[in-house]
């Protein structure tokens, strides 16, 4: 073969490799540029479609006992006198009035009211009944029950309730573990609120307050006697 030749074959082959080269570049470039189009690429981050939620901030109440509400004129820090004055006849009956000036050791008194009984029930419609607890003639905390009505959630009564009263939002009120859509609990500074909706017809619905410095005092007050109690004799 003439050097003539062998140089002509030599630049044909060395012409079809640089023809392929050229035409493996742009169909690598096609696949890198659609690769990054389909969101392959490690640069580019991933896009979450779900919307970040904030926390729900949660509402306390700082009210005080003296802030607390009434229930028709019952309210925490009245007097046994006080309370017995919201209902007319109750000064007739002989009974109440000694089971309401007995006390305990502790200085406890508790006792009931039913509104019908005593002539109250224009002002307590629908209440059937208040169950009182005093520490030194004081309210301590008491309990209304009420005649339904039966209300679907908790929830309703909840904010039936605390029409026309200075209280924080149902957001700040607690479910009862277990009773989610029948008990609520408000927790404030001075007091604490439980609303509880249930039974036929809402015959078991009820609102109970606690003054939570007097239900402390009455604990210290246990703690020593049961130490007093355990202290041997000399």
């Amino acid at each position: 073969m003439s050097r003539k030749l062998i140089w002509t074959v030599v630049l044909i082959v060395a012409g079809l490799v640089l023809g392929s080269l050229v035409l493996f570049k742009p169909s690598e470039s096609v696949r890198s540029s659609q690769g990054e189009s389909q969101g392959s690429s490690p640069a580019t981050p991933r896009q979450d479609s779900t919307p970040d939620t904030e926390p729900v901030a949660k509402v306390t109440c700082t009210l005080n006992t003296n802030q607390s509400p009434a229930i028709n004129e019952v309210r925490l820090g009245l007097t046994i006198q006080q309370v017995l004055d919201l209902f007319p006849t109750s000064r007739d009956d002989v009974e109440l009035r000694a089971s309401a000036e007995k006390s305990t050791a502790l200085g406890v008194s508790s006792f009931a009211l039913r509104p019908e009984k005593y002539a109250a029930e224009k002002n307590f419609v629908g209440m059937t009944q208040f169950t009182l607890n005093f520490l030194d003639k004081r309210l301590m905390s008491f309990t209304a029950g009420y005649n339904g009505p039966q209300w679907n959630s908790v929830d309703d009564f909840v904010r039936k309730f605390s029409e026309g009263k200075t209280l924080p939002p149902l957001k700040a009120w607690e479910a009862y573990a277990g009773l989610d859509t029948q008990l609520k609990i408000l927790k404030c500074d001075g007091f604490e609120i439980s609303v509880f909706a249930g039974g036929e017809g809402g015959n078991l619905n009820y609102v109970q307050m606690k003054d939570l410095a007097a239900e402390k005092e009455l604990r210290e007050r246990r703690a020593k006697a049961r130490k007093a109690a355990e202290k041997p004799t000399p």
